[in-house]
């Protein structure tokens, strides 16, 4: 099994890659809302992990069957123009329901981020995370 470390520096990881991404310019534009466009996390990607430590508890406390649990979870937030989390999809996963919704409810709490742009304005915009760790209550 992987270590709390190990699930850090993967977290840390795939967290670096997002923030690395270049955006290439919107071929079609969008009144209001991109998926091209990413919105920015207060403190950055270090204030997004602690933030997200917030969740891995959440899904252990929160599964029944330990089967259940996701190796990784992929999770897209939908930022809305003011900097507000409006939805959250969890792509390709066999977490339990009551244990996405659990989650759906604290990530749609969360608070901090600066909306994207395009030409100056803020739009709407899809923020994709994944968590990668095997052990999730620690």
């Amino acid at each position: 099994m992987l270590s709390y470390k190990t699930c850090l520096v993967l977290v840390l990881l795939v967290a670096a890659v997002f923030e690395s991404n270049a955006q290439p310019a919107l071929s079609v534009e969008k009144e209001d809302y991109a998926e091209s466009a990413f919105p920015v996390f207060k403190d950055g990607v270090p204030g997004l992990i602690v933030y997200l430590r917030k969740i891995t508890p959440l899904i252990a406390a929160n599964t029944k069957d330990e089967s259940n649990l996701p190796t990784t979870l992929k999770m897209i937030l939908t930022i809305n123009t003011a900097g507000k989390v409006t939805d959250v999809e969890f792509p390709d996963t066999k977490m339990e329901k009551n244990c996405q919704s659990k989650v759906r409810e604290e990530l749609l709490k969360m608070e901090g981020w600066k909306a994207a742009e395009s030409k100056g304005k803020s739009i709407i915009s899809k923020y994709p995370l994944r968590i990668s760790c095997l052990m999730w209550s620690q």
